[in-house]
């Protein structure tokens, strides 16, 4: 099983290198619920490590930074 940590830091990596990533493939990497998932990205979105909306046209999370792709600059 993988940590709270490891999973939020795939999460991450995921989101921040992708401008539209679709909610199935990052359950294709991380094997949770699809409410962990939820409740990690908006963990991460009130800690202000990520900015990103979900959108039903493209069926998935959008990246809201892609000038900026490190939130540590």
């Amino acid at each position: 099983m993988i940590s709270k940590t490891s999973r939020q830091l795939v999460i991450f990596h995921i989101i921040i290198y992708s401008t539209v990533i679709e909610f199935a493939e990052i359950t294709n990497f991380i094997k949770m619920s699809h409410k962990t998932i939820i409740r990690d990205i908006k963990e991460l979105q009130s800690a202000g490590i990520i900015n990103v909306r979900f959108s039903k046209k493209e069926k998935g999370y959008i990246h809201m930074d892609n000038d900026n792709l490190s939130p540590f600059s």
